[in-house]
């Protein structure tokens, strides 16, 4: 695991280095995922119009098994899903360089009984989508990099 402890993370710790790869592994996974749920007609038709009998059946018995993995670490990753922001992946991205929202803009909050408003939820979940991008792009560079 050295090559782990040579990523520049930041001052992340080697197990919070592990958990943001970890994290972006698992975006991954669930992007390949979805492509091959947008497969699965076109695969099924294609076994059974050029395969053999015999390679139909274990072929699409593989395929149906790898099918219903990956129907069930969705589901999985949809139970674990919380909302928040991970913070070793902030911490990551945004470098520290932002505040923790003590000086948030008072009219992005909210003093309703559920405790948001849709301008809120909306930016915490765009900041999200920002911060998997930024660190896709971050991972991708330092792959290449450790590549080469």
């Amino acid at each position: 695991m050295d090559h782990i402890d040579h990523l520049n993370l930041g001052k992340l710790s080697r197990r919070d280095k592990l958990r943001v790869i970890r994290k972006e592994l698992r975006v991954r996974q669930t992007l390949h995922g979805t492509l091959m749920e947008e497969w699965d007609q076109h695969v099924r038709w294609m076994a059974e119009q050029c395969q053999p009998t015999d390679n139909w059946r274990a072929l699409i018995n593989d395929w149906h098994n790898l099918m219903n993995n990956i129907k069930y670490e969705k589901a999985k990753a949809d139970v674990s899903a919380t909302g928040e922001v991970d913070a070793a992946l902030e911490e990551v991205v945004l470098d520290n360089q932002r505040d923790d929202g003590e000086d948030a803009d008072e009219n992005w909050m909210t003093d309703n009984e559920e405790g948001e408003d849709v301008q809120g939820t909306n930016g915490r979940v765009a900041e999200k989508e920002m911060l998997a991008r930024k660190m896709g792009m971050l991972l991708r560079s330092k792959s290449k990099k450790m590549l080469h």
